[in-house]
């Protein structure tokens, strides 16, 4: 899911029959994700720290922080990470 206002269908995702939602999180720096606290999500997520659609490279450190404030509200076996070589 990327670019929308997130907060006006957040409700909804939890609704919704899936396994594995993929959020971008780049462009906000993280700050999608505070829309996931207090919802007790179940569910896995991938997550996008890196917009391939921006020529900004982000750095290792700020894809860290973000990757750090997902895993304050997801639990690590709910999170997913994918290595592309």
């Amino acid at each position: 899911m990327c670019y929308f206002e997130f907060n006006e269908i957040v409700k909804y995702i939890q609704k919704m029959d899936f396994d594995v939602i993929t959020i971008e999180a780049s462009r906000s720096k993280g700050d999608i994700i505070r829309y996931f606290e207090g919802m007790n999500f179940k569910r896995q997520i991938g997550l996008g720290v890196w917009d391939i659609h921006s020529p900004a490279v982000p750095s290792v450190k700020n894809m860290a922080k973000i990757v750090e404030r997902t895993l304050k509200i997801f639990h690590n076996e709910n999170f997913s990470l994918w290595d592309y070589e």
